[in-house]
This record gives C-alpha cells, sequence and structure tokens, in this order.
C-alpha cells in the first residue's frame, strides 16, 4: 500500500460517521488501518453543514461515535445486542449529546444512527452492548491514549484561521482535512454557547497543544461539567505548589 492510499483510506474512516450521521451510509469502519481507534466529535457551527446540525442539539458539541479496526475480543454477535443497546441508548444520549442527524430520526436525535453504528463499529469487532456504550458515555474514558489524531476545518478569510468543525482523539496518524496551507494559520473554534470569545490554537502547535483535557476543560465541560469533575487533573507540579502556598496547605 502507499502512503497516498494509506491516507485516503484514513479519510474514508473518519468520513464513514459523519456521512452516516446524516443518513449517507457509504462505507465500513473495517477500512481504518491497523491499530487505529478514536472518538469522534463535531462542534456547531451554522456555517458547516454537519456543524449547522449539531447546532440544532447543542452550542458547544455533538459526539459522533467510537471507530476502531481492532478485534476487542472473540465474542460472538447475540441476538438481542442491538435492542440492549438501543434501549441504553435511549435514555442516555442526551446526558452526552449523542445525537442523530438522520431524518427518520428527528425531532428527538435518536435512535436508529446510534444502533447503526453500534452494530458497524461496536458489535463487529467484539464488543457487548455495555462495552460500547461506556466508552461513548464516558467519551473514551476507557481507551489507552485520546491524542488528537484528526481536525477538519474550514478557512474564514475574515479571521485568517482554520475554523474547526470536526475533532478526533485516539490512537492514529495526525491528519489535517481542510486546513489552509497545513499548519501556517491559528486554528479555532466556532463561538460556542452565548460567548463572543473563541480558543485560538497555534497552526504549529495545534497537535501538542489541542489535548483532550483541553477540549474537555473548553468545550465539553461548558455545557457538561460533570465530565470535568471525574477528569484526569493537568495541573502542573508548579502550578500545584502555588496552589498549595495559596490555600496555606504546606
Amino acid at each position: 500500500m502507499t502512503f497516498l492510499q494509506f491516507i485516503l483510506l484514513v479519510f474514508a474512516v473518519a468520513r464513514v460517521s459523519i456521512s452516516s450521521l446524516t443518513g449517507n451510509m457509504t462505507g465500513s469502519s473495517s477500512f481504518v488501518p491497523s491499530d487505529t481507534y478514536f472518538i469522534t466529535f463535531v462542534v456547531p457551527d451554522r456555517y458547516e453543514f454537519v456543524g449547522e446540525q449539531c447546532y440544532r442539539f447543542s452550542r458547544y458539541f455533538c459526539l459522533v461515535g467510537f471507530v476502531t479496526d481492532s478485534v476487542h475480543s472473540n465474542r460472538q454477535i447475540q441476538m438481542g445486542d442491538v435492542a440492549e443497546f438501543r434501549g441504553l441508548i435511549a435514555y442516555n444520549y442526551h446526558q452526552f449529546n449523542y445525537f442523530s442527524f438522520r431524518s427518520e430520526d428527528l425531532p428527538y436525535g435518536c435512535c436508529n444512527y446510534q444502533s447503526n453504528t453500534f452494530q458497524a463499529n461496536g458489535q463487529s469487532f467484539g464488543y457487548s452492548p455495555r462495552e460500547y456504550f461506556n466508552i461513548l458515555s464516558t467519551l473514551g474514558n476507557p481507551l489507552e491514549k485520546r491524542d488528537l489524531v484528526f481536525i477538519t476545518s474550514r478557512w474564514d478569510e475574515q479571521v485568517c484561521m482554520n475554523i474547526i468543525g470536526q475533532i478526533d482523539f485516539g490512537q492514529g496518524y495526525f491528519i489535517l482535512d481542510g486546513a489552509y496551507e497545513g499548519t501556517r494559520f491559528p486554528f479555532a473554534f466556532p463561538p460556542l454557547g452565548d460567548s463572543t470569545e473563541v480558543l485560538v490554537i497555534s497552526g504549529q502547535r495545534v497537535q501538542p497543544d489541542l489535548t483532550f483535557n483541553r477540549f474537555l476543560q473548553n468545550v465539553v465541560c461548558k455545557e457538561k461539567p460533570n465530565f470535568c469533575e471525574t477528569s484526569t487533573s493537568t495541573t502542573t507540579p508548579e502550578q500545584e505548589d502555588v496552589r498549595k502556598r495559596l490555600f496555606h496547605d504546606i
């Protein structure tokens, strides 16, 4: 396989979840390169098609799903798997913004897309309904890695920045889609919630600086603070020392 073919496979898989989200199933997660997995998010953006769909449900983020190429276990498909997963999702999807944008799932945003995603990306790889649900409901907490692996962006010539639309965290090669001149210009999230301020990241530092914890703090937890209450602290030893002195802990 050539490097170009590999890149095309990565992009094909990254588009599977997005296209199926809006009702256009075009592929299978089995095309993910070996040892790759990621959890995918979309941010609301009224100037981008998928972002506009997310905007119907949230002003902060929408979870798209979890994709892997690795067989999790030799568990066999059970007759009641889909019904069990559908029951788990139906009562909980809004708690972690796992919405469907398909017409048949509107106006509530559930549950055909979520069930199909479980079959394609979970059940087929040996995940039980509960195991796949746990990955989604914790935004990937059981995953070994949640590195930045993919960004889709659109160019905004008025502010000379790449506006982030889709963002993936997990394990795999880092890919940029739609970035104007690669990492030359900064990346920014669109305005979220009622705020007019935006998070801006240097283009050359986007991969090391846009960590999953930073995404949690600046995007997810603005709407769902419970995810930050249980997330790993990003406080450095120096910051912790200052905090202790300020609060007389030492």
